[in-house]
């Protein structure tokens, strides 16, 4: 359907935060959760400027954007970092956004990891939730070189959040496979968060 944008003042709320950090000298963290702006959709592409625009206009936020498509966003983001020079200069121009993919099953950890491996984030997370099905971590990343698994774990994932689905109608989550995943994230010393076991 037809996607709707929040009300200008919901919009507002991040510049008076972003003032406060400023004089705070804390940075809070804004997790943005009613849209992943970089899925291809033709409503999201004047809120995905306008959101990008908020993003740049706040640096004294630490924004927290998962996203269902992490091969998404190096090609959207080219165009609009290339005045920046950011390959050559070798830096990230976005040191206030964390991105996160999220990964429900093994075949999402396998697409989606590698992609988000390439984003040269200060911060990179996984939201594997809801978890429907075991899922090995280190067999997603196993595309990615490296000659020790868990200490490339531990160097290209900041943290990790796990959890089964919640509501009326939830799919089944065995605590077997989220015990599983708080064991690879403890291996490689990469903070884990149960969310809810489901």
């Amino acid at each position: 359907g037809r996607r709707q944008k929040t009300s200008p003042a919901y919009w507002r709320q991040p510049l008076i935060w972003n003032r406060k950090a400023r004089e705070s000298g804390q940075r809070p963290r804004v997790f943005p959760s009613l849209c992943d702006p970089f899925e291809s959709h033709p409503d999201l592409e004047t809120w995905r400027i306008e959101f990008f625009d908020l993003v740049d206009a706040t640096p004294h936020l630490a924004w927290l954007i998962l996203t269902k498509h992490p091969d998404s966003v190096l090609p959207m983001m080219r165009e609009r970092w290339e005045n920046l020079a950011w390959e050559r200069r070798g830096d990230y121009p976005w040191p206030n956004v964390w991105i996160g993919t999220s990964v429900e099953d093994q075949r999402r950890a396998d697409e989606r990891i590698p992609h988000l491996l390439q984003i040269p984030a200060p911060v990179r997370f996984l939201s594997v939730e809801p978890l429907l099905g075991p899922v090995s971590l280190l067999q997603a990343m196993a595309s990615y070189p490296s000659n020790d698994a868990p200490i490339s774990f531990r160097h290209r994932i900041s943290w990790n959040i796990v959890g089964g689905e919640s509501g009326p109608h939830a799919r089944p989550c065995h605590v077997e496979w989220i015990r599983s995943i708080i064991k690879q994230c403890r291996d490689a010393r990469v903070p884990c968060f149960v969310k809810q076991v489901g």
